[in-house]
């Protein structure tokens, strides 16, 4: 039980759970196959660390600590030997900040910095270029965020 204001139970996986995580990110990942993208939805802050972790696959010998910031949410995502995990809060010294709407920032990392307006990125821009290179998404999808950014872009020049 957690101590007041919360006065809520908490649970946390056993070891035994946590041997779910790489199954349940396969499971995401498929199911990306069968989402489509409606640009008029909203994407929850907190999806977004679970939603990197779905669509970035890292080689084992890369090593990126990221701080996110949307809607007044902040996380640390980490890269490493071969994984992605995430937990709320901030990021001690990481190599790359990314702040905007998660929909946004999600976006950023498939068609680049440039072409979407509303996200922050400061820090290594080495590691911003490499975390693109580890997006991994079925063509429709990446179609499809290509397609809305050009839709924004006209709509606003």
């Amino acid at each position: 039980e957690l101590d007041p204001p919360a006065s809520a139970v908490a649970y946390e996986l056993t070891d035994l759970g946590r041997e779910l995580d790489p199954l349940l990110l396969e499971l995401g990942r498929w199911g990306l196959n069968f989402y489509e993208a409606d640009p008029a939805e909203d994407l929850e802050p907190s999806w977004l660390p679970n939603s990197l972790r779905i669509v970035l696959h890292p080689p084992a010998d890369a090593a990126i600590t990221i701080q996110l910031r949307s809607e007044g949410k902040a996380f640390c995502v980490e890269v490493a030997a071969g994984r992605v995990t995430a937990e709320r809060g901030e990021a001690v010294a990481p190599d790359l900040t990314m702040s905007g709407p998660p929909r946004a920032v999600l976006a950023t990392l498939i068609v680049g910095q440039q072409l979407v307006p509303g996200v922050e990125i400061s820090g290594d821009q080495a590691a911003f270029e490499a975390l693109r290179e580890m997006v991994v998404l079925p063509e429709h999808l990446r179609e499809g965020a290509e397609a809305a950014i050009d839709a924004a872009t006209a709509r606003t020049a």
